[in-house]
Parts: structure tokens; C-alpha cells; sequence
């Protein structure tokens, strides 16, 4: 087999290995819910800066012969990939999606990619996901609906990764645990008996825990709230952080009314030396994994 040389003595690198050489995020804090705010066009920016991140700009984004995006729960697009190449102006010979269901939408994603690079299938594949719903949620406020794409029902990806499949099954709908903080609640609950804690002290490790979270967060440019919070903040049930599902207060929940979006690009060694990415920039993907479990 073929490897690549210029490598230092003694080490040889497969070139169907695959290599991240990008990765970019988006944030956009305006919610006016224009065109520049919407889910693919942030995803798309994210690639450009990713773009930028890998030292090529466009070229490897025009040359990307996979688009592969985590579909977006606030606004339904019936292949999220294809909007997203048509914004870079690639043109894949595939656009691969995950299932709707499923919090490993990303990992599958990015499983899949390294495998299709390894087998020698896929050269150059961009990766993405965002939101947009809190533009989406100003907009229904304003009883307006945003001026983003529509797809024809008619419309597939090439693929779809994991099980189309609902997210509850009967004796959990039956019990009132379709949203998810009410299932993650109930677990949080079970996790803290089974550890023989009681609530105010379970209460105290896990605020404390999102407080060092929000400290992280402080010093990040693309995070949604920007500051840090003591425990006692997070803990405490106000007005403005409610009692959502104890033990969850407002603060020590996901968040899914933001603007963001990320990118990845993967590819494999030789096409990334090709285009030019300097080797510092290279991620080696050295394993990967994942649960079929409900």
C-alpha cells in the first residue's frame, strides 16, 4: 500500500487515513430572524470558518464530495446538506444526515465519516449542525414567520445514520415522560438515591458542578450566556431561573433558544496534503463509538 512520503524517518502514514483540518462555530446573538440567521446559513458560515481554521479557505469546501449535517429540530428541512452545499457552492456526489432521534446524531456523524474515508469512499466531507431558535421564537412572538428555505416533501439525503424511530416509548408517554428534562429528571432523581444522597446535598454537587460549567463558559466567545454563576445562583429557584423539573432549576437545563452552529471538516491525509493543510492542523481521528441501545 502507498503511504505518504516527506514524513520524518521511520514514519509512514496510510493516505486513506482520515484527518479533521478544520473545525469553526457561529454565534449570532441577533434574533431578528433574517435570512442571515437561519439554521444552513449559520451552518454554513461555521464551514467557512472552518475553512479558514484549516489554512485553504474555500478549496476544500468546494471540493467536498460528502455534506453531512445533524438535522434541525427548529425548523424542518427535508435534507439540511444540500441547502448547506448549495451556500459553499460544492457539489457532493452524496449528503448523508443522522436520525432525528438521538443526542449521538454528531458521533455517528463523525464514526461514519472517518469509515467512508478508511474504505477509500469519501475524500473530503464537511460536518455540520446548528439552531436557530431564537430567532425562531422572536418571530412567533412578533406573529411572523421567519423568510427561511422550504424543501419539497419529495426531497432525500443519499443516507440517514441510525433508526427513525419515536423518542418515547407508550409506557413512558402514558407517564408523562416526553420531554426529555422530565425523563433526565427522574434519572437524576434515581442516580441520587442509589448514591444515598440526600436532595439538598445532591442538589449542591450538581450546581456546583454547572458553576465551574459557567466559569468555563465566561472566558468563550461562542457561548450562548457569557457569564459565570456562583452555586447558590444556579441552586436557587427566582423569577428568572425557575424550578423546571427538580431537581432542575432554569439554569441547570439545555438550552435550545440560541443562534449557534458548528463545522467540522474531515478528509483523508492525502487529499489534505494536496490541498495544502498545514500538518500541524491535522486531527488524527484514532477511534470511535457508539450505542444502538433505546
Amino acid at each position: 500500500m502507498p503511504h505518504l512520503t516527506g514524513e520524518p524517518p521511520g514514519v509512514t502514514i496510510d493516505p486513506r487515513t482520515p484527518v479533521i483540518v478544520g473545525a469553526g462555530q457561529m454565534l449570532r446573538h441577533d434574533v431578528s430572524g433574517e435570512k442571515s440567521c437561519e439554521p444552513v446559513a449559520l451552518i454554513a458560515e461555521a464551514l467557512r470558518r472552518a475553512g479558514e481554521d484549516s489554512g485553504t479557505g474555500e478549496r476544500l469546501l468546494r471540493r467536498a464530495d460528502s455534506v453531512r449535517c445533524v438535522p434541525v429540530i427548529g425548523w424542518h428541512y427535508r435534507d439540511a446538506a444540500t441547502l448547506v452545499a448549495e451556500d459553499l457552492r460544492a457539489q457532493p456526489r452524496e449528503t448523508v444526515q443522522s436520525a432525528a432521534i438521538g443526542g449521538d446524531g454528531p458521533q455517528l456523524l463523525l464514526n461514519d465519516t472517518a469509515c467512508a474515508i478508511a474504505a477509500g469512499q469519501v475524500d473530503i466531507a464537511l460536518l455540520g449542525g446548528g439552531e436557530a431558535i431564537a430567532s425562531l421564537r422572536a418571530a412567533e412572538l412578533a406573529g411572523r414567520a421567519p423568510p427561511w428555505r422550504q424543501q419539497d416533501e419529495r426531497v432525500r439525503p443519499t443516507r440517514t445514520l441510525g433508526e427513525d424511530r419515536p423518542p418515547v416509548n407508550q409506557a413512558e408517554a402514558a407517564a408523562g415522560l416526553t420531554p426529555p428534562v422530565f425523563m433526565y429528571a427522574l434519572i437524576e432523581s434515581a442516580v441520587r438515591a442509589a448514591g444515598g444522597s440526600a436532595p439538598e446535598a445532591h442538589l449542591a454537587r450538581i450546581a456546583g458542578l454547572w458553576s465551574r460549567f459557567s466559569t468555563v463558559a465566561a472566558e468563550n466567545p461562542y457561548a450562548w450566556i457569557g457569564r459565570a454563576y456562583e452555586p447558590a445562583q444556579i441552586a436557587t429557584p427566582t423569577p428568572e431561573n425557575r424550578l423546571v423539573s427538580t431537581p432542575y432549576t432554569k439554569l441547570l437545563t439545555a438550552n435550545i433558544r440560541v443562534n449557534m452552529a458548528s463545522g467540522l471538516i474531515v478528509a483523508s491525509a492525502q487529499a489534505a496534503q494536496q490541498a495544502g493543510v498545514p500538518k500541524n492542523r491535522w486531527v488524527f481521528i484514532h477511534a470511535g463509538a457508539q450505542a444502538e441501545d433505546e
